[in-house]
């Protein structure tokens, strides 16, 4: 794994959470109650669901396991997605620190803060996946994910397959203790070292239902020189249309000239796949 790499795995966000009424019992009911808390951009809101609840337990109206199913996270009234890593649906619905007031994203003193909102309700969002089966569930769906990404970088998923049962069960505590050295030990006996294809998910601003997953196919004897051109050209936008476009990948703008290769070994999420993030500019 990249230096590079390293410091994506370590970033995180200054994130404010507001907890919904309904949930707790209020001093003053005028006064909502906040969480402040950095999370990791590598990981997903459900597995800081119930550490962030410990945080206010004498404050809840029921016990943690019986609200838990029926939590979810969300910005200005969207939902965000458990099944989508926190730093990519940040990066979807906000914008780029280029589009900041000047004062905001110049000053040395100023801490930019996440604020979204923690909802509890029996009728979860459409685009939210019920959680029936706790963290196990969740497991099950990252290593999914996994699975097609191994596809996509190797024709087959047997590399992925063939894991020991203790591999696999390393590979995935990686991510719930955020241990980056195994994590990348085990995503190593992964991904080639000559990639077939990239697994790449394409998300639009301020639409969190919109996910595209394009074809990235090396050229024949080029793969070196395919750019993340590759990905926009593979797009429905046009030549004009992409004129109007910044790429956004783990909350950094990355030019369209970089190799599609390199973004992937160094801005790979931890469900094997690389987010790129249209937004206008």
């Amino acid at each position: 794994m990249s230096d590079i790499h390293h410091l994506v795995w370590n970033g995180g966000l200054n994130t404010q959470i507001e907890i919904d009424k309904s949930l707790v019992f209020m001093d003053d009911e005028s006064k909502p109650l906040f969480i402040n808390v950095r999370l990791p951009r590598e990981s997903y809101f459900v597995l800081y669901a119930s550490s962030l609840l410990h945080k206010i337990k004498l404050k809840l109206r029921k016990d943690i396991d019986e609200v838990l199913p029926y939590i979810w996270f969300e910005q200005d009234g969207s939902n965000l997605p458990w099944n989508i890593p926190i730093g990519t649906l940040h990066d979807v619905m906000n914008p780029r620190i280029s589009e900041l007031p000047i004062e905001a994203a110049a000053s040395s003193t100023s801490i930019l803060v996440w604020k979204i909102r923690m909802v509890y309700g029996q009728e979860l969002p459409q685009n939210h996946i019920p959680l029936t089966n706790g963290l196990e569930q969740v497991q099950k769906y990252w290593m999914h994910q996994w699975k097609q990404a191994c596809f996509v970088l190797n024709g087959t998923s047997k590399q992925i397959m063939s894991m020991k049962m203790d591999d696999s069960k390393a590979f995935w505590q990686s991510v719930i203790s955020r241990n980056v050295d195994i994590f990348s030990s085990m995503s190593d006996k992964i991904v080639p070292s000559i990639p077939r294809n990239i697994p790449v998910m394409v998300h639009r601003q301020n639409y969190m239902d919109f996910i595209s997953q394009p074809l990235v196919i090396p050229q024949k004897e080029s793969w070196k020189t395919t750019t993340l051109q590759t990905v926009l050209d593979s797009s429905e936008y046009t030549t004009t249309e992409q004129n109007t476009l910044a790429v956004v990948c783990q909350g950094i703008d990355v030019p369209c000239s970089i190799l599609i290769e390199e973004l992937y070994r160094d801005f790979v999420s931890l469900d094997g796949f690389l987010h790129l993030i249209l937004q206008q500019q």
